[in-house]
């Protein structure tokens, strides 16, 4: 799989399953799980954890279908061929008081040492940028000692498709509730 860095798309899918997709996540029925680090460092100091909400989808949820659209409108879009979603997940992240947003921003990751492409998807507008560097690999999980290539606002529609070699994070949501979908392709 080769993908040359990174591309930012708006209107990535129709409009009806943006609302679709933004309806459900956002619904009453959806079934969130807290995370005392949404990038899973439960390890982290406390003034460097950022809670959060998650969902890991499988094949059976009545989402998947949109899912796969994704995937496929991801790959498509990146012009490589994918074998199989090495990960589908969702995140929800809330504005947090000052008592709790200690950090500001996640730390740098890489969601799996496999050779994949990243389809993000912003669920609806916010703040809580999201920030590639050009490293892929990592002396510093600090966003400061890296060059950061993109800055990408998440905007209802938009993804942003990635190598996912590249260490990357989110700064944290001020302002709004933020909701993404995070997929990694192999």
């Amino acid at each position: 799989m080769t993908f040359d860095q990174f591309k930012v798309i708006d209107n990535f899918i129709p409009l009806s399953l943006q609302e679709q997709i933004k309806s459900t996540l956002l619904g009453s029925k959806f079934a969130w799980y807290y995370n005392v680090d949404v990038t899973y460092d439960a390890d982290a100091p406390m003034d460097r954890r950022n809670p959060g909400f998650s969902y890991l989808f499988n094949p059976n949820d009545n989402i998947a279908s949109d899912i796969a659209t994704l995937a496929y409108t991801g790959a498509i879009t990146a012009g490589i061929q994918y074998k199989n979603i090495l990960q589908a997940r969702a995140f929800l992240q809330l504005p947090l008081s000052e008592t709790f947003l200690t950090a500001g921003i996640d730390p740098l990751h890489i969601d799996t040492q496999t050779t994949h492409l990243v389809v993000l998807y912003y669920v609806i507008d916010s703040d809580g940028d999201t920030l590639l560097t050009d490293s892929t690999h990592c002396d510093s999980f600090e966003v400061e000692d890296h060059t950061i290539i993109a800055r990408v606002t998440p905007k209802q529609g938009r993804a942003v498709l990635f190598d996912g070699g590249l260490y990357h994070t989110a700064e944290q949501p001020k302002n709004n509730v933020r909701c993404v979908i995070n997929l990694d392709l192999a």
